[in-house]
């Protein structure tokens, strides 16, 4: 049995209503090493993090697929549309980087947040946190 098959048949089993949720939440916010059932850090959490934040910009997910095997495809190979023209390149870079592949690379909760204009909009979203 291929990795990928297991990592699907296992959230398969828990989900409810096809794609909707896992015991872990959804899984189209779920990060590649999480997909691939390796250990994890609080780079998942920030891959998570970079999903809500294109979802908010762009109004439809990062990663959208019919099947779950179609997402895990989608979700491992890291691909995605750039976020609207009409917000900043901060927000665009920021976005990229949170949802780097490679845990090692992608950028790191503390980095994002130094002070720049993306400050200010951390601090409006950790507000209604």
């Amino acid at each position: 049995i291929t990795s990928s098959k297991l990592v699907t048949e296992r959230i398969k089993a828990c989900t409810l209503d096809g794609l909707n949720y896992t015991q872990a939440g959804t899984p189209y916010y779920a990060s590649p090493e999480v997909w691939r059932d390796k250990p994890y850090d609080f780079k998942s959490d920030v891959w998570s993090l970079g999903c809500i934040t294109y979802e908010m910009a762009a109004l439809h997910l990062p990663f959208q697929a019919k099947d779950m095997a179609s997402l895990y495809k989608r979700v491992i190979k890291g691909e995605f549309k750039p976020i609207p023209r009409q917000y900043s390149d901060d927000l665009r870079l920021i976005v990229e980087r949170m949802l780097t592949v490679r845990p090692l690379d992608r950028v790191s909760i503390c980095k994002s947040l130094e002070p720049s204009p993306l400050t200010s909009i951390a601090d409006s979203v950790m507000y209604y946190l």
